[in-house]
């Protein structure tokens, strides 16, 4: 008996379960930060990151955090000249008719999308 403390002998199979296990993990972990790196606006940046494997974990959390850093910086600059910019703009006249102007554009980019895709 063992009173749900760990044992340590190995199953038939408990090996095979273990390695597959692993393989899964480091193909999920893999692929989850390829698709965050790929589908993310700073793919531009995957060069750097695996550049900068070379120096390892702190390395990585480095590079992330001056790209974090900048992403907030530039988004947080970008918005506010946005918003600078929109309140010279007379757009008072445009929010009586946003619904059907954001239609019509929606409309216009699925049109595009079928022109281009083919």
């Amino acid at each position: 008996m063992h009173f749900g403390y760990p044992h340590e002998h190995l199953h038939e199979g408990d090996e095979h379960k273990k390695d597959f296990a692993t393989r899964t993990s480091d193909r999920m972990a893999i692929t989850s930060l390829l698709a965050l790196l790929t589908l993310s606006p700073c793919e531009a940046f995957i060069p750097i990151y695996v550049s900068g494997i070379r120096y390892g974990w702190s390395g990585f959390a480095l590079l992330t955090g001056i790209l974090s850093a900048g992403t907030v910086t530039g988004m947080v600059i970008f918005t506010g000249l946005t918003l600078t910019g929109t309140k010279r703009l007379q757009l008072g006249m445009l929010e009586k008719y946003e619904s059907g102007l954001m239609g019509f554009l929606l409309c216009v980019v699925g049109l595009l999308v079928l022109v281009f895709e083919k």
